[in-house]
C-alpha cells in the first residue's frame, strides 16, 4: 500500500509537470521517487490525493520538496480542524473549555491516544460520507 500511494502521488505529478518530469535523467527520477516515498510514507493516502490536488491547482511549476511537506503538513492541520469541528457540529464535546483543550492539544501536537481513536472514527465515517477535505 505505501508504495501505491506515492506512485499514484508521483504519477499525478508527472501529468501535471511533464516538462519537469521529461528534463528528469532517469537516475534522478529514480532518486527523486525514493526521497518522495522516504518523506511521504507517513502521509495516508486521502491526504496525498488532497496535496496533489493542492500542488496542481495552486503551483504552476513543480514544487520543491520541502514545499511538498508544507503542503502536507497543512493539508493535516485542515484535516484535523475540520474532523474537530464535525465531533463540535455532532455534540461530541460538553463544553467550550473541552474544545478549547482540543485544539491546544492539536496545536502543540500532544494528542492523548484515546482522543486520536476517535478522531479516526470520524474520519472514517467522514470519507464514507464522502465529507471531506476541502469540499
Amino acid at each position: 500500500m505505501e508504495c501505491k500511494k506515492i506512485s499514484s502521488f508521483i504519477a499525478k505529478m508527472k501529468i501535471a509537470y511533464p516538462r519537469y518530469f521529461n528534463e528528469l535523467k532517469n537516475e534522478d527520477f529514480i532518486g527523486l521517487s525514493n526521497m518522495l516515498e522516504e518523506i511521504l510514507k507517513n502521509y495516508n493516502e486521502e491526504t496525498l490525493n488532497e496535496v496533489a490536488k493542492t500542488i496542481i491547482i495552486t503551483k504552476k511549476y513543480m514544487p520543491s520538496i520541502s514545499d511538498i511537506l508544507e503542503i502536507c503538513d497543512n493539508t493535516k492541520v485542515q484535516t484535523r480542524n475540520e474532523i474537530v469541528e464535525k465531533m463540535v457540529e455532532d455534540g461530541y464535546f460538553k463544553s467550550p473549555q473541552e474544545i478549547d483543550k482540543v485544539y491546544f492539544w492539536l496545536s502543540e501536537n500532544i494528542i492523548p491516544e484515546w482522543f486520536k481513536k476517535d478522531m479516526m472514527k470520524y474520519y472514517n465515517k467522514m470519507i464514507d460520507n464522502k465529507i471531506y477535505i476541502g469540499n
